[in-house]
C-alpha cells in the first residue's frame, strides 16, 4: 500500500466523518433524530519484509448511538403520563360541574329543603306553597341537566375512544410498514442498519405508547413485534391487525374496544386496555362517569321515594289526603340482556328498588352458569353472590334491589343491572297545584273539656296510609274521614275502652294503660296510625280521635317534610341527602387532587428520561462543533499526506 493511498483513504474516512457530523449538526432540532457515529476500521496492514506495514483506514458502518433500555423507559412512561393526563384533564371538568354554584345538586336541595321549613311556618300561605313548587322545578331541574352534561362527557368519551382506535391502527400500519423497509434495506446492506428507518419506527412506536401500553420485541430480522393489552399482536413483522370500536353489549351508551385480527377474527378487549390515553378515558369512564350519575342517581330515586311517602301521609288544603310531588321513580332500575344470550328460550329479569336504605352505587353483573345457578357480581367491590333457582318466577333481594327471574335460564346468560344509573334524568315534578302540598295531618285528637284527671293525648301520627297491595288502608279508605272515628274512655286509671264514636260500638274493652308515662297506642293492622297518652286519666275520662278534614293551620306533616332533610335516608339510615351529594364531591375531589399529584409526577419522569436518552442520542451542538474542527484537521492532515506524495513522485521522477 502507498503512501498516496494511505492519505487518499484518511481523506475519505476525514470526509465521512464530516458527512455524519454535519447531518448530526442539521438533525439537532428533530426530537426522534438518533446522534449517529462512524465506526473506522484499520485496513488490513501489509508484510514488507522487516514487518507489518499499515495501510490505512476505512469506515466500517455508521451507527446510532442509541441505549434500548433508555428508549424501552421513554415508551413505559409516556404510557403513563398520557394515561393520567387524559384522566386529568377529563375528571377536572366533572368536579367543576358538580362543585358549581350554579350546576351542583347542594344549593338546588338547600333551596327545596328552606322553601318546605318555610312553608311550615304558615302552611296557609299561598305564596309560600307555590315557593315549594318551584323550588321542586329548580330541583328537578338540576338533576336533569347534571345528568345530560355528565352523559354528554361519557358520549365524548365514546368519539374519543373512536379517534384514538382509528390512530392506533393507522401507526400499527406505519410500524409494520417500515418493519418490511428495515428488513429490506438490511439485507441489502448486508447487516448495515437503516438508521433514518429505525428513528422513524421508534417514533412511530413512542406516539404508539402514548395511546396506550405496548410491549415491544425484536426478532432476528431486526422487525419489531408490538404488543398490547393482555398480549394482543398488534403487529407481528410487516402484518399490522386492527383496533377499533363497536356499541357495548353491556351498556347500549358506551363503547367497547375491540381486535380484529388478520383472519377477521373481532374480540372485545377493554377491560385488558391500560396506559396512554385510551386507558385514561376507560379509568374515567369507569371511576367517574359511572360514580357520578349513579350517586346522582340515588340520590333522586331516594329524595323522590322518601319526599313522595311523607306528602301522602297528610292532608292538603281541600282535605284530601296526600298525592306524589315528584314521578314516582321506583321502576327506574335497568336491565340489560347481553346480546349473546340465548334468544329461542328468552331470560326476563326485572329489577326494582324494595329498600331505599340498603341501595348502593354500583351497578352488577347477574349471570348464569345452569338453567338454575346464578350469580350476581357486585362492580364496586367485586363481591359476588352464588344461589340456585327454584319454582319461577322467582325474586333474589341484595341491597335494596329485588331482582325477579322468569323464564328459561341458560348456561352462559348474562345481565347488567343498574340500578340508580337513570334516577337523575327521570325525576320529575309531578304536582301542579300548591293546594295539594299536603302539609296537614289526617290525624286530629282532643281531649274531652270535662276530664278531671291528668292525662294529656298528643297529636297522632301517621305511620302508614297504604297496604302491601298498594291500597289506602281502612281506616283512610274513605275519603275526606277516618274509619272509624275513635273514642278512647277511661273505666279506671288503668283501663280504657276502644269506642267507635260514629255508632257507640265498642271496638275493644279493657286496654291496659300505665299512669304516669307516655303510652303508644296503634290503630289498623297494618299499623295506620298511632298517638300518645301521657299523665294519669281518671275514670270516665275521654279523649278522642277523628279525621283532620281542613287542615288550615296544621303544619305537622310539613314539619315532617322539612325533617326528612337531616334524617338518614341511606346507607342504612346513617347518611342524607346532602351528605350523600357532599360524599361525592369529596370523592371526586379527592381522586381530582390524587391524580394530578400522580401526573404532575408521572410527566417529571417521563422527562427525565426524556432528558436521559437525549444524553445518549440527542444531539450537542458543542460536541458536533469540536468534531468539526478535529475531523476537517484530520482531512487536511491527509490531503498533507497526499501532498508529500506527490513530492516523492515529482523527486524521484527529476532524478531521471
Amino acid at each position: 500500500m502507498s503512501l498516496l493511498s494511505i492519505g487518499v483513504s484518511g481523506l475519505d474516512v476525514s470526509q465521512t466523518l464530516l458527512k455524519v457530523t454535519g447531518n448530526n449538526i442539521v438533525n439537532a432540532n428533530n426530537p426522534a433524530y438518533s446522534r449517529q457515529r462512524a465506526d473506522l476500521g484499520t485496513i488490513p496492514e501489509q508484510f514488507v519484509g522487516v514487518g507489518y506495514l499499515g495501510s490505512g483506514a476505512t469506515v466500517q458502518d455508521i451507527d446510532r448511538v442509541v441505549d434500548q433500555f433508555l428508549i424501552n423507559q421513554i415508551y413505559l412512561d409516556s404510557s403513563a403520563y398520557n394515561n393520567l393526563n387524559s384522566f386529568t384533564r377529563n375528571i377536572e371538568q366533572i368536579d367543576s360541574l358538580l362543585a358549581g354554584e350554579a350546576s351542583g345538586l347542594g344549593p338546588g336541595i338547600n333551596g327545596f329543603f328552606s322553601a318546605i321549613e318555610t312553608a311550615a311556618q304558615d302552611p296557609t300561605s299561598m305564596p309560600a306553597r307555590q315557593l315549594v313548587l318551584s323550588n321542586s322545578e329548580g330541583l328537578v331541574e338540576r338533576f336533569n341537566t347534571l345528568y345530560d352534561r355528565v352523559l354528554q362527557q361519557n358520549l365524548a368519551v365514546n368519539d374519543q375512544l373512536s379517534a384514538l382506535t382509528d390512530q392506533i391502527t393507522s401507526l400499527a400500519e406505519g410500524i409494520a410498514n417500515l418493519n418490511a423497509d428495515i428488513s429490506e434495506q438490511l439485507a441489502r446492506g448486508v447487516g448495515s442498519q437503516p438508521n433514518s428507518s429505525l428513528d422513524d419506527r421508534d417514533e412511530l412506536i413512542r406516539k404508539l405508547s402514548e395511546l396506550i401500553s405496548v410491549q415491544v420485541t425484536e426478532d432476528n430480522s431486526g422487525m419489531a413485534n408490538v404488543f398490547i393489552g393482555s398480549g394482543q399482536n398488534l403487529v407481528v413483522g410487516t402484518r399490522a391487525n386492527t383496533i377499533g370500536v363497536e356499541a357495548s353489549t353491556r351498556d347500549p351508551g358506551d363503547v367497547e374496544i375491540t381486535f380484529t385480527s388478520m383472519g377477521g377474527v373481532t374480540q372485545a378487549i377493554t377491560d385488558f386496555m391500560t396506559g396512554g390515553k385510551v386507558g385514561g378515558l376507560l379509568d374515567f369512564r369507569h371511576e367517574v362517569i359511572d360514580l357520578g350519575l349513579n350517586s346522582m342517581g340515588r340520590i333522586a330515586i331516594s329524595l323522590a321515594t322518601t319526599i313522595n311517602e311523607q306528602n301522602q301521609k297528610g292532608v292538603d288544603l281541600e282535605g284530601n289526603l296526600g298525592g306524589l310531588i315528584f314521578k314516582d321513580i321506583s321502576s327506574v332500575p335497568q336491565v340489560i340482556p347481553n346480546s349473546a344470550n340465548d334468544v329461542a328460550t328468552p331470560t326476563t329479569v326485572i329489577a326494582t328498588i324494595s329498600d331505599i336504605s340498603q341501595l348502593t352505587t354500583s351497578d352488577y353483573a347477574l349471570s348464569f352458569s345452569s338453567a338454575t345457578d346464578y350469580s350476581i357480581f357486585r362492580e364496586s367491590d367485586g363481591s359476588v353472590i352464588t344461589g340456585t333457582l327454584g319454582a319461577l318466577p322467582e325474586t333474589v333481594t341484595i341491597d335494596g334491589l329485588d331482582i325477579t327471574i322468569s323464564g328459561a335460564p341458560d348456561d352462559g346468560d348474562r345481565f347488567s343491572i343498574r340500578p340508580t344509573r337513570f334516577g337523575a334524568n327521570t325525576i320529575a315534578v309531578d304536582i301542579r297545584r300548591s293546594q295539594e302540598l299536603a302539609f296537614a295531618s289526617p290525624i286530629l285528637t282532643n281531649a274531652d273539656i270535662g276530664n278531671t284527671g291528668t292525662g294529656i293525648i298528643f297529636p297522632g301520627e301517621v305511620v302508614d296510609v297504604f297496604n302491601g297491595s298498594g291500597a289506602y288502608v281502612a281506616e283512610f279508605a274513605t275519603p275526606g274521614q277516618l274509619s272509624p272515628p275513635i273514642l278512647l274512655r277511661f273505666s279506671s286509671a288503668t283501663n280504657y275502652d276502644v269506642i267507635n264514636s260514629a255508632t257507640g260500638v265498642t271496638i275493644a274493652a279493657a286496654n291496659a294503660f300505665i299512669p304516669g308515662i307516655v303510652n303508644t297506642i296503634t290503630f289498623g293492622s297494618p299499623t295506620a296510625y298511632q298517638i300518645e297518652i301521657d299523665g294519669a286519666p281518671d275514670a270516665g275520662d275521654e279523649f278522642t280521635i277523628d279525621y283532620n278534614g281542613t287542615g288550615i293551620s296544621d303544619n305537622r306533616n310539613a314539619v315532617a317534610l322539612g325533617a326528612l332533610r337531616i334524617s338518614g335516608e341511606l346507607e342504612g339510615g346513617s347518611l342524607n341527602f346532602e351528605d350523600a351529594y357532599g360524599r361525592l364531591l369529596e370523592q371526586i375531589g379527592a381522586r381530582t387532587a390524587q391524580v394530578q399529584i400522580s401526573r404532575d409526577a408521572a410527566e417529571s419522569l417521563l422527562a427525565q428520561t426524556q432528558s436521559n436518552r437525549d444524553s445518549v442520542s440527542g444531539v450537542s451542538m458543542e460536541e458536533e462543533a469540536a468534531n468539526l474542527i478535529q475531523f476537517e484537521q484530520a482531512y487536511n492532515a491527509s490531503a498533507q499526506v497526499i501532498n508529500v506524495a506527490r513530492q516523492i513522485f515529482d523527486t524521484l521522477l527529476s532524478v531521471f
